[in-house]
């Protein structure tokens, strides 16, 4: 029984939280990046030759003096510290194998701001996620190892706990079973589904649900909502019209020996 809403939710989970691998792994990166640049710099006191106005803030030409060659770096990045005028100071690094080379290894902003998406998507959307590896890993091994029993439908119920989507509470299915070993009457409930079974059961006049049970814990259970649609044998059209051919094809009686031995004399 296909849930799509259920499945949308799990997509959309699935792409933020790739989102924000995607923006640790940057920031990680960034990180790693300026601490190597960091170890190559060295800082000095660089004069102040030209101020321009950029788009954000100020950009500099500037002097700077390494034993005893001068550099000119234009378009130096002043941030918006605007009270900086021609013939002040400001710090830069240079690359110590290069000292022609400017280091910009300051990514503060950027950082702070990839860091903080990247906390939120994992705190919103990392716990669903997790959540939801668990319960599939938990599905697999109960169909794989756990017992599998055929449980009579109760009732579907609205779980008005749920999560709700566009104004609309999820389903949950109900089923028992009356276990011959200990007389006992035991009640299944199913996880959140947007997909009514009312639908399916009564389409296949579905009376029975599978439930993939813990053998070691009866608490720990899995109620298969996909069993409520029966399994259907898939048919070669090709080979059913060959078989209908045959049965269709005309069947040739035999003379009766004594007639073909009299035409034979003649």
């Amino acid at each position: 029984m296909k849930d799509k809403i259920t499945q949308k939710r799990r997509t959309i989970n699935l792409v933020f939280v790739l989102i924000a691998c995607a923006f640790l792994g940057y920031s990680t990166y960034r990180l790693v990046a300026d601490y190597l640049l960091e170890q190559k710099a060295v800082e000095v006191n660089a004069k102040i030759v030209e101020v321009e106005a950029a788009t954000i803030g100020y950009k500099a030409h500037v002097t700077y003096k390494v034993e005893d060659t001068t550099y000119d770096q234009y378009h130096v990045d002043l941030g918006l510290q605007t009270n900086l005028t021609v013939g002040d100071y400001t710090k830069i690094k240079y690359n110590i194998n290069n000292p022609a080379k400017l280091i910009k290894n300051n990514h503060t902003i950027i950082l702070a701001i990839t860091g903080s998406i990247t906390l939120i998507l994992f705190v919103i959307f990392l716990p669903g996620r997790i959540k939801i590896i668990k319960n599939s890993s938990n599905q697999k091994r109960l169909k794989k190892e756990g017992l599998v029993i055929e449980t009579d439908i109760q009732d579907i119920i609205i779980n008005n706990r749920g999560k709700k989507y566009k104004k609309t509470y999820p389903y949950r299915l109900r089923s028992k079973y009356l276990n011959p070993t200990d007389n006992k009457e035991y009640i299944f409930e199913s996880e959140d589904t947007f997909a009514n079974p009312n639908d399916v059961i009564t389409k296949y006049q579905t009376k029975k649900v599978k439930v993939y049970l813990d053998k070691t814990n009866t608490k720990n259970y899995f109620v298969d909502l996909g069993s409520l649609v029966p399994e259907i044998e898939v048919v070669d059209p090709r080979e059913y019209m060959k078989q209908f051919y045959k049965k269709a094809e005309p069947v040739q009686e035999e003379q009766p020996k004594e007639e073909e031995n009299k035409k034979e004399e003649k």
